[in-house]
C-alpha cells in the first residue's frame, strides 16, 4: 500500500511534526512546499474517508479488469468453437453440392440414354 511505502505515521498519515521537518529543508519557495502547506489545512477523517474511497474504487477497478480477462478468455474459446462448427458446415455443404452435381450428372445421362 502507498502508506507503508511512504513510511507514515502511526495513524496512517503523516504526522504534522514530520511534514514541518520536511518543509524546513526544503525551503519556503519549492511548490511541493506549497502543497503540502495546502494539504495540511485538510481534515484528517476526511482525507481518510477519501483514500478509503479511492482504494475501494481501485478494488473494484482491479476486480472488474480480472472479471474482463476472463470473460475475454471465454469469448475467444467460444468463437474458435463456432469457427470449428461453421468450417465443419462449409465443408459438409461443399460434401453435398458435390454429390448433388455428381447425381444429376447421373440423372441427365440416363435420361440422355433413353431418348
Amino acid at each position: 500500500m502507498v502508506k507503508e511505502r511512504l513510511g507514515l505515521g502511526k495513524a496512517g498519515f503523516i504526522q504534522k511534526e514530520e511534514i514541518l521537518e520536511v518543509l524546513k529543508s526544503i525551503g519556503s519557495n519549492n511548490p511541493l512546499a506549497a502543497l503540502v502547506e495546502f494539504t495540511m489545512s485538510f481534515d484528517p477523517k476526511e482525507v481518510h474517508h477519501v483514500i478509503s474511497k479511492l482504494e475501494e474504487l481501485k478494488n473494484s477497478v482491479t476486480a472488474s479488469l480480472a472479471d474482463d480477462a476472463k470473460l475475454e478468455v471465454k469469448a475467444i474459446e467460444n468463437y474458435k468453437i463456432l469457427m470449428a462448427e461453421m468450417n465443419k458446415v462449409r465443408n459438409s455443404l461443399h460434401s453435398e453440392i458435390a454429390e448433388t452435381k455428381a447425381h444429376i450428372k447421373e440423372v441427365k445421362e440416363t435420361l440422355a440414354a433413353r431418348r
